[in-house]
Formats: structure tokens, sequence, C-alpha cells
């Protein structure tokens, strides 16, 4: 029995294995953001039910760099200093793939393009786009993902003034 039990253990590891596959790479190429008409000099935050949900800092190299929560509830802006000033956490951070990703403003469009996961360890991208409604919102309408397809969404973004943003240096995005 314990034989038995060794080789399903082995074959198991063995099919999981072979269903390993690289992250998908982006399908659009980084651009340096060279335009006015999006503030950069702190960051975008957007709502869920009432909530701060997302978080993203936009860089002049083109990356965008996307902060989670740590499990508080956060309805105004400022509330968000604090998880910034969490040094260990942003260092943490920072090593997380799917926080990264890159950004093109073409005119009033705007594109957001990152990694999310997409089972067994592999990264896949989504896109995201929508409008700039001025230099410090816009809204997101359309969501491409590789595994979901093409939807509809609404999040409205607004800026928030702050310094020093965390660093735009990453190992993923070249």
């Amino acid at each position: 029995m314990k034989f038995k039990i060794k080789y399903l253990i082995i074959l198991f590891f063995f099919i999981l294995s072979s269903c390993w596959r690289e992250d998908d790479l982006f399908r659009n190429k980084s651009e340096n953001f060279i335009g006015d008409n999006l503030r950069i000099d702190g960051f975008y935050y957007s709502y869920y039910q009432g909530k701060i949900n997302n978080v993203v800092f936009f860089y002049r190299n083109g990356v965008s760099f996307n902060i989670i929560g740590d499990g508080q509830d956060r309805t105004k802006p400022e509330e968000i200093q604090t998880l910034l000033r969490d040094v260990e956490r942003m260092e943490r951070y920072k090593t997380y793939k799917d926080l990264w990703g890159i950004f093109l403003v073409h005119g009033n469009n705007i594109l957001i393009e990152k990694w999310t996961f997409a089972g067994l360890g592999w990264k896949t991208t989504v896109i995201e786009s929508g409008t700039i409604l001025n230099d410090t919102s816009f809204e997101i309408t359309k969501r491409d993902d590789f595994r979901a397809g093409s939807k509809e969404v609404y999040y409205e973004y607004f800026f928030y003034p702050y310094s020093p943003k965390p660093d735009s240096t990453n190992v993923f995005i070249k």
C-alpha cells in the first residue's frame, strides 16, 4: 500500500510540474510619459463600496505600481499615507510582480497593462482602458482579461498629491 501511495504522490507532482508555464508578456510596449494631461506627482485611488480599494502610482518612464491594502478600511486618501510609510511592507510589495505594470496615454485615452494571477503559479496580463477626464481624474471602462475575455467595467480614479513616491525601479519591467 505504501508503495502505491509513493508512486501516486510522485505522479501527482510530475503532472503538476508539467503544467508549469511562463508568465505572459505584455502585449504593449512601455513608453515614457511626456504629457501633462495627467498628474503623476502623487497617486490615484478608486473606491469600491465606499472604501478605497486601489491605489496606483504612475511614473515618467511609463511604469505603474499598484498598492494593495493591508486589511484596513480606508475612506480618505490621507489614510493611505500610513500604509505608504510602512517601509517593510512597501519593500515587500516591490517584490510582487502582479503589482507592477505599464501605462500608456494617447490623447485623452489611458491604457494600463498589468499582471494578474492566472493559476498554478503563473501570471497573465490584463489591460484596463478608459478616458482621462482631467489632469486629476480618469475612468476605466473596459477590462481585457486573457482568461475572462473583455468586459465593460467602471472605475473612477482620483488624484492625491504625495511625495516621496515609492521608487519605480523593479526587476519585472525592462
